[in-house]
């Protein structure tokens, strides 16, 4: 069967891929965002089931290689979907279709700034507001309630550092070829990664401040599927063999 999303763009090795594709269930795909984040110290560097009654599920930790900081993987995901390689050896038949979840965790998703992070230095990280400073219109849900947490927290210390936090604290240190930040002036910065660009802005007494990170879940979708990319544009015989014993249906992506 046809892949429902293909990437062009960005051609993959030949193998099978947990895929997510963009709209995904029908929705944007910032719907799976897990905000704030929850903290997973195991970063395992390939797949990893995670047992669960009911259905066993899938986690993948993102290489920092590879995406630097959590607004890359998002940003990227908005335009390209997300694609997980499967190793040889993993357990398929262990898991159910259409009810085993795909963990998603990035080793920077939790941010420890040493300074006030405000709600209103926050890009909204689901796109959805006009939020952009103290005083302007807040008309995202999330933001309301962000605003509303970080006042009733204000007398313990410095606010809390959400997911939004994560665009602009982003800019404060680059990473080259993978992360690179440019500056437009006014406090306004454009990332540039391999696949994606996008703005952010920052405040500029942030400059030079150092952001210690914990690793943590930043996407959890409830489904997947399973996608082969070859060249032949067919399934290979091993591969299908797996899906067979698995239970799984596979999709075809275009290259």
């Amino acid at each position: 069967m046809k892949s429902p999303a293909q990437d062009k763009a960005s051609p993959r090795p030949t193998g099978l891929y947990l895929r997510i594709p963009r709209g995904f269930f029908g929705v944007c795909i910032d719907h799976f965002l897990c905000d704030p984040s929850v903290e997973w110290a195991d970063q395992p560097s390939e797949l990893l089931l995670v047992p669960s009654e009911g259905a066993n599920h899938v986690f993948a930790s993102v290489p920092l290689a590879r995406y630097p900081y959590v607004p890359d993987l998002v940003e990227d995901a908005r335009v390209r979907g997300i694609s997980v390689p499967v190793p040889a050896g993993f357990p398929l038949r262990r898991l159910t279709q259409d009810a085993s979840n795909l963990i998603i965790a990035h080793p920077r998703a939790i941010a420890q700034a040493s300074f006030n992070v405000p709600a209103d230095a926050y890009e909204c990280a689901y796109r959805r507001c006009t939020f952009r400073g103290r005083g302007e219109d807040i008309s995202c849900g999330y933001h309301r309630k962000l605003a509303k947490s970080h006042a009733a927290k204000a007398k313990d210390g410095p606010s809390p550092a959400d997911l939004g936090a994560l665009w602009p604290l982003s800019t404060l240190r680059g990473a080259r070829g993978t992360h690179e930040v440019r500056s437009l002036g006014r406090g306004r910065f454009r990332v540039v990664t391999p696949s994606v660009s996008y703005d952010v802005a920052r405040p500029d007494a942030w400059k030079g401040r150092k952001v210690h990170y914990l690793p943590g879940v930043v996407f959890r979708f409830p489904s997947f599927f399973l996608e082969v990319v070859d060249p032949s544009g067919e399934i290979p015989p091993e591969i299908r063999r797996r899906a067979d014993r698995a239970g799984w249906e596979l999709w075809i992506a275009e290259t």
